[in-house]
């Protein structure tokens, strides 16, 4: 998936999987959305946009 460029990450999972392990796994979650924030909040907007739609231009292009 991330060679298609579908995913940007993935959140691992606690060893005995998200639900058992719910609060830490909501943990993680929250934990990457603040790291992902913060990115976004640091480009200009019309960047963003930019970069937005050139990542869905590209998603699930192969050659």
């Amino acid at each position: 998936m991330r060679k298609l460029k579908l995913v940007d990450d993935v959140i691992e999972e606690p060893l005995s999987g998200a639900h058992r392990k719910q609060e830490q796994m909501f943990a993680r979650v929250k934990e990457k959305i603040k790291e992902y924030l913060e990115e976004l909040d640091a480009i200009d907007p019309k960047t963003r946009v930019h970069n937005r739609i050139e990542k869905f231009n590209s998603m699930g292009v192969w050659q």
